[in-house]
């Protein structure tokens, strides 16, 4: 028994001298590592490194070896688990978790206790802020985000634009238009457009050493916790920053390379500027571990599950709401993401979304349309900003109605748009799925259903659960391009064999053109935003045939015909155009007034005092369209006539041409015998 207890005291005790040992070893180590850097100077990789080993020293203390009293302790135990929890929020995008632990690395970059002593003389050894011929595209990118944040004022109000500046300054230097590269036009914000504009901003706002030392701790937290080279772009308001989307996968396949011009995935940067999808071929992460290091943080915040191979991909939402989407091998050829920057569109006012002469028409019909409780799609491309339009248009919801949005990644975040409004927001997780929770909704006094994009057949489901039971109306986006394309696909995601409600076409088609009410359209020309059109969706109620319509007027004929495209590929319903955008005249025509049925239907939603100011509304619509028609005639009666003038012009110049008779080898006395020439007008 004694012996055995000898035992296990030689083993603790020798556990714990290499315990000791190995602390100490630690400490030397990083002591070692501090004077070197003291000594000879460093590269922003070594400063990385130390600054990682100094919190994880911070993390790894043992308060209790301390000579402290119990309030002391509480204290460095409050603070150790603070910075562990800034830490791992800094990492998922918190802005203020990322404040903290960049302070404290600015401390530390200055620090004497660990000899680091980053000052004004040798700063710019590290970053050659002073010398431009060796200032790296990353180094000129992020020199050009600080001052675009923190120094570019806007010259009309004075004021610091922030997160608009960086889109600001490119659009004030015009580096947004397309680049000709490898002979096709492309949007590419390329090395000698941002040499361009780190030249115009550092002449204007040059850098002091407070401003070089932001910088420089910037650079160190992208690469330790931050997501690498973009990490600045999240603080923009630009829309969306993508990785990993172009190029060649590096590692993925022994391929050769040389000669072929290629660039690896790592080395690809894409981002939506003003609508445009465009590369920023100036910057890159600098390595495929880097990339693949900022894929696997990037998504954590609001994920599910965990990227894998198993998986192959995750949608998830980041700290500041933003959708994110990733992938990796073999799901995917390569690791990349995509990141939706939603909360850089706050809820815009119509008037201010939608630009055009005439704007009056788009806005006044959608606002009634929402008031009369008719359900909407927003249908369009991707980028054509339909997410936006959707939180704009939902400031002419009732004010006293709840709002249910179900989503399957949360995008919308309606509730910071309208924080006074009741507003429920579900999305699905690992264990509830959207169905579950639109039975919810039904239980939870929604008045007002948003479904977020409908690009699957369950959420087409959806849309008709939700028209048909337990809420007013419905709104929702989705990629159609034309009425009858959501119409039809709609109906098909009805007829899906695993989640669909209906067996037979025509059933589905007829109920998805019920539900259906009006598609307005975005569109994204070359950069430039519009709404396209606003389609009114008629169903057939009427399946009479002409004869029985009229039986005074029996057409053996006609009902042959209807019979005929009734047994063939009949299409229950209409679409009419009501509004649509004159891209020529940046102008929006009125074509129709809503059909008599949507328009009582509308003011049966309303009282007196808006039907009132519908009917108003309408009259004016009416005057506004007509008002358009006759200027449309009058210019084209202008136009007419001004290309008679010119016709005109032409013909006495070529009249009065004396050039005209110069390939004429005839003697004159020849031209005796012709008619005199008379001029054309």
């Amino acid at each position: 028994m004694i012996y055995d207890i000898v035992i296990i005291i030689f083993i603790l005790a020798g556990l714990g001298y290499l315990g000791y040992k190995y602390y100490l070893s630690l400490t030397k180590e990083s002591a070692d590592e501090y004077e070197d850097i003291g000594e000879s100077g460093t590269d922003i990789e070594t400063l990385k490194n130390i600054v990682a080993r100094e919190f994880a020293n911070q993390l790894k203390s043992d308060f209790k070896e301390r000579n402290q009293s119990r309030k002391e302790y509480e204290a460095a135990r409050r603070k150790k688990a603070l910075l562990k929890a800034n830490l791992k929020e800094a990492a998922y995008g918190n802005v203020r978790a990322k404040r903290a632990i960049k302070l404290m690395i600015r401390n530390m970059l200055t620090s004497e206790q660990l000899k680091i002593g980053i000052n004004e003389e040798n700063i710019d050894e590290i970053i050659p802020f002073n010398n431009y011929s060796e200032l790296s595209d990353r180094d000129k990118f992020e020199i050009v985000t600080f001052i675009c944040f923190n120094k570019y004022v806007n010259a009309e109000t004075g004021k610091l634009y922030r997160k608009a500046g960086f889109l600001a300054a490119l659009k004030k230097y015009d580096l947004l238009s397309p680049v000709q590269i490898r002979g096709e036009m492309v949007y590419d914000l390329t090395s000698e457009k941002l040499d361009f504009l780190y030249q115009k901003l550092i002449k204007a706002y040059p850098l002091d050493f407070n401003a070089k030392l932001e910088i420089l701790t910037q650079r160190i937290f992208e690469s330790y916790k931050g997501f690498g080279i973009v990490d600045t772009l999240f603080e923009t308001n630009i829309d969306e920053v993508a990785a990993g989307l172009s190029g060649i996968p590096k590692g993925s396949y022994e391929i050769e390379t040389e000669g072929l011009n290629a660039s690896f995935s790592y080395q690809s940067i894409w981002c939506i500027l003003s609508g445009n999808k465009t590369r920023l071929s100036c910057l890159d992460f600098g390595s495929q571990q880097e990339l693949e290091r900022v894929v696997t943080n990037i998504y954590k915040f609001g994920a599910n599950k965990t990227l894998s191979k198993k998986t192959g991909y995750v949608i998830s939402t980041m700290k500041n709401g933003s959708r994110v989407v990733v992938w990796q091998p073999p799901f995917a050829n390569g690791f990349a993401f995509i990141a939706r920057k939603f909360d850089s569109t706050e809820s815009i006012a119509p008037e201010k979304l939608i630009k055009g002469k005439n704007n009056i028409i788009p806005i006044t019909l959608m606002k009634w349309f929402i008031k009369g409780e008719r359900t909407i799609s927003i249908t369009g491309d991707q980028g054509t900003g339909k997410s936006t339009a959707l939180k704009s248009f939902v400031r002419f919801i009732d004010p006293n109605f709840a709002i249910r949005v179900q989503e399957i990644a949360a995008e919308l975040n309606l509730n910071y748009c309208y924080p006074n409004r009741n507003i429920v927001a579900y999305q699905e997780t690992e264990h509830i799925n959207s169905q579950e929770g639109l039975n919810l909704q039904k239980k939870s006094s929604g008045d007002v259903n948003i479904i977020g994009e409908v690009t699957e057949a369950i959420q087409a489901n959806y849309v008709v659960q939700t028209s048909m039971v337990a809420s007013r109306f419905t709104m929702f986006t989705s990629h159609h391009k034309t009425p009858y394309d959501l119409v039809l696909g709609i109906a098909n995601n009805l007829l899906d064999p695993v989640c669909g409600i209906y067996r037979e076409k025509k059933e589905a088609v007829e109920m998805a053109a019920k539900v259906l009410n009006i598609d307005c359209h975005l569109a994204n020309a070359k950069g430039k935003r519009f709404m396209e059109r606003i389609t009114e969706i008629l169903p057939d109620y009427d399946f009479r045939y002409p004869s029985e319509k009229d039986p005074d007027k029996y057409d053996y004929i006609a009902d042959m015909k209807e019979y005929f495209r009734r047994v063939t590929d009949r299409i229950p319903f209409t679409a009419i155009d009501l509004m649509k955008y004159d891209k020529d005249r940046d102008e929006f025509i009125l074509l129709h007034l809503p059909s008599e049925k949507t328009m009582k239907e509308i003011m049966e939603k309303l009282d007196r005092k808006e039907e009132a100011a519908f009917k108003k509304d309408m009259q004016m619509l009416l005057k506004v369209a007509t008002q358009a028609k006759k200027e449309h005639e009058a210019e084209a009666l202008k136009a007419k006539a001004d290309d008679k003038i010119k016709q005109a012009k032409k013909n006495m110049e070529n009249f009065l041409d004396p050039d005209i008779f110069e390939d004429v080898v005839e003697p004159a006395d020849e031209l005796d015998g012709f008619p005199p020439l008379q001029p054309a007008y």
